[in-house]
Formats: C-alpha cells, structure tokens, sequence
C-alpha cells in the first residue's frame, strides 16, 4: 500500500500482477484473509477515509466497510470476525 492510496501485488521478481487504488492512505499493514468454511481468500486493509477494504486475491474489491475514524492499524480476521484499531483508540471487531 502506498500513501498515495494505490496497493500493488507483485510477484517473486518484483513485476507488477495487479494494482487497486482507493485515492486515500494505506499507512497500517495489509493481511491476508481466508473466509472459515468457504475457499474465499484474499487481503484486508485499513485506510485514511475511514475504510476497511477486503479484496480477492487477484485485486478486484469484495468489500468495504466504512468507520467513523481513520484507520492506521492493520486489520486481522479472525473466525471470520475482522479486528482492527482506529485513530480514535478504539479496537473494533
């Protein structure tokens, strides 16, 4: 993730696979997810517009969940529950 709000995949030689921009800071750390019971999988990431984004692996958004906070943390899934912290100090599942 980039502060200028791009995240990129690339592979084991640095070239580029794919790339999503959401025009907003991705400070925290990006995680990967799989869904409990299902073959979805894919990455999760918070950002400066108050967003927590899901997306598959191949890049296209699955989700996107808004907050009332800017988020720098870096969110985890856990038994398909999504934990982060926000900006305003408060950890959310």
């Amino acid at each position: 993730g980039t502060e200028y709000g791009t995240i990129y995949a690339l592979d084991h030689e640095g070239k580029e696979i794919w790339r999503n921009t959401i025009n907003a800071s991705i400070r925290g750390g990006i995680n990967t997810f799989n869904v409990v019971g299902d073959t979805k999988t894919g990455i999760i990431f918070g950002s400066n517009n108050k967003n927590i984004y899901l997306l598959s692996a191949q890049g296209k958004t699955l989700r996107k969940i808004q907050n009332n906070a800017e988020i720098e943390s870096t969110p985890i899934v856990h038994q398909n529950n999504i934990i982060f912290g926000d900006n305003n100090g408060t950890i959310k599942s």
